[in-house]
């Protein structure tokens, strides 16, 4: 009968060995778990500071490109190149101004066609200005003296112009800000009057946590006016928005001085070039870790063109 020989060298792993070999495969295993549970939050967050920002994203960008627009006036071309001089009939009051041009090319024709009026618009000029009150002919208009003029001389062409009124300070057309919600106004429809439902704005709702947008009709900032969510709820929490105008210029064309330098003098023509700062921060709803915030400089491309008061 044969009998196996069992060697003794060839016996398995002792249990020293066995320990020592599964808190090896545990320190890899746990390395690489790490690896990977960092590889994905990092991809995590990279999705979730992705999202914020195209949300945030599309946010600025609908605010920035609205209120460039604002004061656009389809007439403004017009308005600030009319053809001949113009002569005041008095120096005060209810007068008349007439153009050198012939009633058919004269420089009010292109402002009384249906549905346009030239009635209410301003006439200014650095000789003094006045509130157009009626239509006579495309030379002729009657007007309500805003601005004494310094003589019934005619004014030479490129001395004077026809005032945008989507830029109006006295009639709250001009770009207005209060705290975190700015209002303007544009020309829509293209018939030369501030229609209610062509004043616009932006504002930040605290409670609600979020950029609303208003959507045409009376407005006043921050409150009135009716307006709707711009930024997405569900989504993304926006926790501050904030504007300024400090990056705006006012020249003074009659002394070719910035406004801010002295006091203008009545009748002076005024020139803004208006740049709007626009700060948004937010989050992402749910995760206050996850944050973003966008600047942006917008620069209006209807400078405001206005005679001192």
């Amino acid at each position: 009968m044969l009998k196996r020989s069992i060697s003794l060298n060839s016996g398995g792993f002792s249990l020293v060995e066995l320990m020592i070999g599964i808190t090896l495969g545990l320190i890899i295993i746990s390395g690489v778990l790490g690896v990977f549970s960092s590889t994905v939050k990092n991809q995590s967050d990279n999705l979730k500071m992705s999202r914020l920002n195209q949300e945030l994203r599309a946010v600025m960008d609908v605010m920035a490109r609205d209120i460039r627009r604002a004061g656009y006036w389809g007439l403004a071309a017009d308005a600030t190149r009319p053809v001949g001089t113009l002569t005041p009939s008095a120096t005060s009051g209810a007068i008349s101004l007439t153009s050198s041009q012939p009633v058919a090319s004269g420089p009010f024709v292109i402002f009384n066609t249906a549905p346009r009026t030239i009635t209410g618009l301003k006439i200014i000029s650095g000789a003094g200005s006045a509130t157009i009150t009626g239509y006579t002919n495309g030379s002729t208009v009657t007007g309500s003296v805003a601005s004494t003029f310094t003589s019934t001389a005619a004014i030479p062409q490129g001395g004077w112009m026809i005032a945008n009124p989507f830029t109006d300070a006295a009639a709250l057309n001009d770009i207005i800000i209060s705290g975190s919600c700015i209002q303007y106004t544009y020309d829509m429809n293209g018939d030369t009057v501030v229609d209610n439902n062509e004043r616009f704005g932006f504002r930040y709702n605290a409670s609600l946590s979020r950029v609303e947008m208003h959507k045409g009709g009376a407005i006043t900032c921050p409150g009135t006016g009716d307006w709707e969510p711009l930024s997405s709820d569900g989504v993304v929490e926006v926790t501050s928005l904030t504007l300024s105008s400090a990056d705006t210029q006012c020249i003074n064309a009659n002394t070719f001085g910035n406004c801010a330098t002295g006091t203008p003098a009545k009748g002076d023509v005024l020139v803004s070039v208006r740049e709007i700062d626009v700060t948004l921060t937010g989050r992402l709803q749910g995760d206050a870790a996850v944050t973003r915030t966008l600047t942006e400089t917008v620069r209006v491309r209807n400078d405001r063109i206005a005679v001192a008061p």
